[in-house]
């Protein structure tokens, strides 16, 4: 409000719309919300979402990213590889602690499992907060063009997951050896609801 800079609230609003990417990752990464333990937002792809997703992609999604681009303002490029890091790292913590209270269940052959938590999904998962500030910092939209932020975040979070995951999701809806994808704990390849 003080700099009336629109940029923040349309990041939150792009964030928010990123949810919609969610299924997609989840039918591709093995990923699952049990039913009836939150509200559901909406379904897609035979996946329903819960609402709290869709207040997690705000702030990550938007939040983070809205962070990672006042880093690049204020002390530069090569400030984006310590928020990487950091932002991975407050991810992580969450993650293990929705795998660890079933909030969501990653199923399949996961491989790299820490703790019950498949670690790959941290790299594509942050590196999304990365791009988006990246190319809203390098791209500077001023008056109308702040809107093209939302598109902007959709396309960097399907084509960031897309680029740093799509060797584990071959892996994973391939039929390679175990020796190959890296020894996982095997379930169904779709859990019981």
């Amino acid at each position: 409000r003080v700099t009336r800079d629109p940029v923040p609230l349309v990041l939150l609003l792009a964030g928010t719309g990123c949810t919609l990417l969610e299924p997609f990752v989840d039918v591709l990464g093995l990923c699952w919300y049990p039913r009836g333990q939150a509200i559901q937002a909406f379904q897609l792809m035979g996946r329903r979402i819960p609402l709290f997703v869709v207040f997690g992609y705000t702030m990550e999604m938007g939040g983070a990213t809205l962070v990672g681009l006042e880093l690049l303002k204020r002390r530069g490029p090569s400030s984006i590889w310590m928020f990487w890091i950091v932002n991975g790292l407050f991810m992580g913590a969450f993650e293990l602690y929705a795998v660890h209270t079933k909030t969501y269940v990653y199923y399949g052959p996961q491989p790299l499992r820490i703790l019950q938590w498949p670690i790959w999904w941290e790299p594509a998962n942050s590196l999304v907060a990365v791009g988006g500030a990246v190319a809203i910092y390098a791209l500077r939209p001023r008056g109308w063009s702040v809107w093209a932020i939302i598109p902007l975040m959709l396309m960097m979070d399907a084509g960031c997951e897309a680029a740093s995951a799509w060797p584990v999701y071959a892996a994973l809806w391939s039929s390679m050896s175990m020796a190959v994808r890296q020894p996982a704990r095997t379930s169904p390849l779709r859990p019981a609801d």
